[in-house]
């Protein structure tokens, strides 16, 4: 075995899920379950290369390094049986399920529905909190095609994998050191919600997906302004989740509580652009008879002007995530 010391290069500090440094054993631990999985490890890679010739991998595509392990034993807390088992099923899922498919190479604004249709989906990343974590935000209102389970989850997992390679990238620059810089937000709009959305079959799905193959990536998950209508579905929601599941979704309500909590967790940047946000959806579908529908990829013709791509200092950088519509935008243009 490697020497464990090794590892703080490569694992999240203050890593063993009470915001405390790894003991002896827990990275004793971590290394045995990276050895534990190394021929599903191979073998996933094998078939990867196989199925995707032409994909070449880069330090942000490893998948399954010590710092996997550290994520799937603090999900399991520190059992290491439960850990392999869900491990090497998630080994097992993006080898039979996401590589024949090429997901795993594909990038998020390749996204099949909302390549045909940037529309359909307004989910995507909006930028970096003041702790180094990306930021995602969705609305209802302006997603016209979100009845579309199979498609919603598959544009939501393509977003997963590119925020992953997000944090690594980072991580390679020596950012984002904590454990809890190195997972994601999600911010949910309400606004829009109908009856039909109603439905816990589609969260479930997503949140399934996230704890199942992406565990102690979800930092939080804040919902904006959600009806009373909402309440039936989550408590169905609730009592299929474990507790820390549910602790990490929060409930905000009007301007005020959302600028304010919002500032708090992730700071001002953020916080005033979802205000923003929020205002700008409205005022656009107020105007769609003489505008048509709002194209979030669109930059304002004045940069002081509200972008919805995004914060400023994310759509400008190295990290900005492209969207289906930036690439529709684009095409069109040719």
């Amino acid at each position: 075995m490697a020497n464990t010391n090794q590892i703080t290069d490569v694992v999240a500090i203050l890593g063993n899920g009470k915001k405390e440094e790894l003991s002896t054993d827990q990275r004793n631990m971590i290394h045995e379950l990276h050895d534990d999985v190394e021929e599903l490890r191979r073998l996933y890679n094998d078939k990867k290369t196989q199925i995707t010739p032409e994909f070449k991998e880069d330090d942000t595509d490893i998948f399954c390094d010590y710092e996997t392990c550290r994520r799937y034993l603090v999900a399991r807390q520190w059992n290491s049986k439960a850990a392999l088992k869900q491990l090497s099923s998630t080994l097992k899922w993006r080898m039979n399920e996401m590589s024949p498919k090429k997901l795993l190479t594909m990038q998020f604004w390749q996204s099949p529905k909302a390549f045909q249709n940037p529309l359909a989906f307004n989910l995507r990343c909006i930028g970096i909190d003041k702790m180094g974590r990306p930021v995602t935000y969705t609305c209802y209102a302006e997603a016209h095609d979100r009845f579309d389970i199979d498609a919603t989850t598959l544009h939501t997992l393509l977003l997963l994998e590119s925020l992953m390679k997000l944090i690594k990238k980072r991580c390679l620059k020596g950012l984002n050191p904590t454990a809890d810089s190195r997972q994601w937000v999600m911010i949910v709009d309400f606004d829009g919600l109908s009856l039909r959305d109603n439905n816990p079959k589609l969260g479930l799905k997503i949140v399934r997906l996230l704890t199942d193959h992406y565990p102690e990536m979800l930092n939080s998950m804040l919902f904006l302004n959600a009806p009373f209508i909402f309440s039936a579905t989550w408590k169905v929601a609730k009592a299929v989740l474990d507790e820390n599941t549910t602790s990490k979704f929060a409930f905000l309500k009007g301007d005020e509580m959302i600028h304010d909590i919002m500032g708090e967790r992730l700071g001002g940047d953020i916080a005033n652009w979802v205000i923003n946000e929020l205002r700008d959806n409205v005022e656009k579908r107020q105007n769609v008879a003489k505008n048509g529908y709002k194209k979030y990829w669109i930059a304002p013709e004045k940069k002081s002007d509200h972008d919805p791509r995004g914060v400023n200092s994310y759509v400008e950088s190295e990290y900005y995530i492209q969207t289906p519509g930036d690439v529709h935008e684009k095409n069109n243009a040719l």
